[in-house]
């Protein structure tokens, strides 16, 4: 009878001991999953860099479009340019805007 008290005892404690504290959950997402704060700042100039494509499509010289998947906007001027430059890209939903 005491054998198995102390088994389950040691059993609890055992399993007490494997689970993480809170700090060591919090430090395991940051590892993991990436600092939120700097998650943040990437998902920020991203958006940023979209808005800004999307404000150059305008200016593209052409659109060359798939119908439904891809658009890119390229700008050429054959006096100062060597070759064309994209200054949008897109697919999906982002390639109708464009």
């Amino acid at each position: 009878m005491l054998t198995a008290a102390d088994y389950a005892w040691q059993r609890r404690k055992h399993f007490q001991e494997l689970k993480m504290t809170k700090e060591e959950v919090r430090q395991e997402m940051k590892e993991t999953e990436g600092d939120p704060q700097i998650k943040g700042a990437i998902r920020r100039r991203r958006q940023a860099l979209l808005n800004r494509m999307i404000s150059a499509v305008p200016k593209a010289d052409v659109v060359v479009t798939n119908p439904t998947h891809y658009a890119v906007a390229l700008r050429y001027d054959h006096l100062s340019m060597g070759a064309p430059v994209v200054i949008a890209k897109g697919e999906q939903l982002l390639a109708q805007r464009i």
